[in-house]
């Protein structure tokens, strides 16, 4: 009787420790995913306009895109340098 009830119970407090770390999880990972496909989204959109649309050259339109990139990098990289 008491076999049957333990396990039972181990079997579902591994449920719900699954269930409490699996699900949240999921949703930051699926969310984080979601944005990331938003963000290249607009990059390819913006990509577009100012080529196809605006005339501007792909060459420089890559330059911009590349001097944007690197300068958010060093940002990134100075505030995470260790004094």
């Amino acid at each position: 009787m008491f076999k049957i009830v333990r396990k039972n119970l181990a079997a579902y407090f591994q449920g719900f420790v699954v269930c409490a770390i699996a699900v949240p999880l999921l949703s930051f990972n699926i969310g984080l995913e979601a944005a990331q496909i938003v963000l290249v989204s607009v990059i390819l959109l913006a990509g577009y306009l100012m080529v196809d649309k605006l005339n501007v050259e792909r060459k420089c339109w890559m330059w911009a895109l590349s001097a944007i990139t690197i300068v958010i990098a060093i940002n990134m990289a100075q505030e995470r340098w260790p004094l």
